[in-house]
């Protein structure tokens, strides 16, 4: 009967193994899986986009100087503001006492565990406000309408607000 109890016993014992071997597994592929995709994703949706303006005037430049005439060419623009989040909100109106009262809320969202974060609707970026081109051919009245065309294509700006003057 001892011979009978050992080998139930060590049956078991194999089964528990089987068991305890099975959840190490589960465990082990859980900490290997890939760590939440959609909230890397979600913090890299959160960063505000990158504005540069050195890059923008560099860039602006760099196409500019490739009219026909137009030589060397530096520019200079002129913003209002700075890049600015507009984030989501929930307006929730009250009537009491014939007054009407309206509050607004942040939406936000649970990025993880407890912590929330407000829902960004877009980004916005500042107005051009002026522009200054200073260009080898910008003694050319040709040259110089060229440039002021151009300009004002790229930013939006009107041409009363774009200064084209010739490089020393």
């Amino acid at each position: 009967m001892s011979r009978f109890s050992f080998a139930l016993i060590a049956e078991k014992l194999k089964s528990k193994r089987l068991i305890a071997g099975l959840l190490i597994l589960g465990a082990l592929l859980l900490l290997l899986a890939p760590s939440g995709g959609k909230k890397e994703e979600a913090a890299k949706q959160e960063l505000p986009p990158e504005f540069s303006l050195e890059a923008e005037e560099r860039r602006l430049a760099a196409i500019l100087s490739k009219t026909e005439g137009a030589g060397r060419v530096s520019v200079m623009l002129a913003v209002s503001g700075g890049v600015v989040r507009e984030i989501a909100e929930d307006t929730e109106e009250t009537a009491a006492e014939g007054k009407r009262e309206s509050s607004k809320k942040a939406v936000t969202v649970q990025t993880g565990g407890s912590a929330q974060e407000a829902v960004t609707l877009r980004y916005l970026y500042p107005d051009y406000t002026g522009a200054l081109v200073v260009a080898d051919g910008a003694g050319s009245a040709g040259v110089r309408l060229r440039l002021t065309e151009a300009v004002a294509a790229l930013t939006g700006l009107k041409t009363d607000k774009i200064s084209v003057i010739k490089m020393k």
